[in-house]
């Protein structure tokens, strides 16, 4: 189901996936939350984990499903490159991450992301050759920045603002 870009809310409440009773949601109310951020609901190709970079599954034979299912998002696979966003959480009430799951993705915004150990605050990051983690982008790079480090990597993961692709 696609999210609404039309009505910004700057409400002081937000809505939190509960981490006891996965696929619910409860009320919170952190200092200065803002809805200025979008998710999708996809179905996974594979096995993924909360943070992971994903790209449409190109490899799908039906048209439709090729925007429908998303797959850890790798330069070393080519139908695998086309980043859309990063993994929040599983949608389903029994809150599995794997093939054929709902997951819930953030498209534009800022998260937690699988990154690259050269991260710092303000690296361009693209897709990498590391399955499901984003990459420092090189002057040389082939493949957008959807990317941008909000801070430095810490254990390869790292917040970063995520750029709407699609």
């Amino acid at each position: 189901m696609a999210t609404s870009t039309l009505i910004q809310n700057l409400d002081s409440t937000a809505f939190e996936s509960s981490t006891t009773v996965p696929g619910s949601y409860t009320v919170i109310s952190p200092k200065g939350v803002s809805h200025r951020l979008q998710t999708e609901v996809f179905l996974a190709s594979a096995t993924v984990a909360k943070g992971d970079a994903v790209a449409f599954d190109l490899n799908k034979t039906a048209d439709g499903d090729k925007t429908l299912y998303v797959i850890k998002a790798d330069t070393d696979v080519a139908t695998s490159t086309c980043v859309v966003g990063i993994v929040l959480s599983s949608a389903e009430t029994d809150g599995s991450l794997t093939a054929e799951s709902k997951i819930l993705v953030l498209i534009s915004g800022i998260a937690s992301a699988a990154v690259d150990g050269a991260t710092v605050a303000g690296s361009n990051l693209t897709v990498g050759a590391t399955a499901g983690q984003l990459a420092v982008a090189s002057a040389a790079a082939t493949y957008p920045i959807v990317a941008i480090a909000v801070e430095a990597d810490t254990a390869n993961v790292a917040k970063v603002l995520f750029i709407k692709q699609f």
